[in-house]
């Protein structure tokens, strides 16, 4: 039985990584995939992987950026559909500090999207 023969037919696209600071100053790493289309097209659409406590590190993320990934969110698959996919880190308050992820989030998404996307606030 062979599952998701499709996946051998797709170039597995590379990541790459970009250093930027928090709304609130913090230094962060993101990760960035590329689709492998080439060509003349220098701008794609961005998917945003937002995952709240995910601090990004040295290595890219693996569970849901490689083709071997069991997971539904395979964002290789949108890499290869022609999307751009961000992984921005993101922090949450210290152990003890009363807080709500959710209203951090923007935090460390927003500029790592105005970086990948070459917005000069960054």
């Amino acid at each position: 039985m062979h599952t998701n023969a499709f996946i051998s037919h797709i170039a597995e696209s590379k990541f790459t990584s970009f250093h930027y600071k928090s709304l609130k100053g913090e230094d962060l790493k993101a990760w960035l995939l590329l689709p492998r289309i080439t060509g003349r097209i220098r701008s794609y659409p961005l998917l945003t992987v937002v995952y709240p406590g995910r601090i990004q590190t040295n290595r890219p993320p693996r569970i849901l950026g490689s083709l071997e990934s069991n997971s539904v969110l395979n964002m290789q698959i949108a890499a290869a559909e022609g999307y751009a996919v961000l992984f921005p880190s993101m922090p949450l308050s210290e152990i003890g500090v009363a807080d709500d992820p959710m209203l951090r989030l923007s935090e460390g998404v927003l500029p790592a999207v105005d970086k990948a996307t070459g917005n000069r606030r960054c």
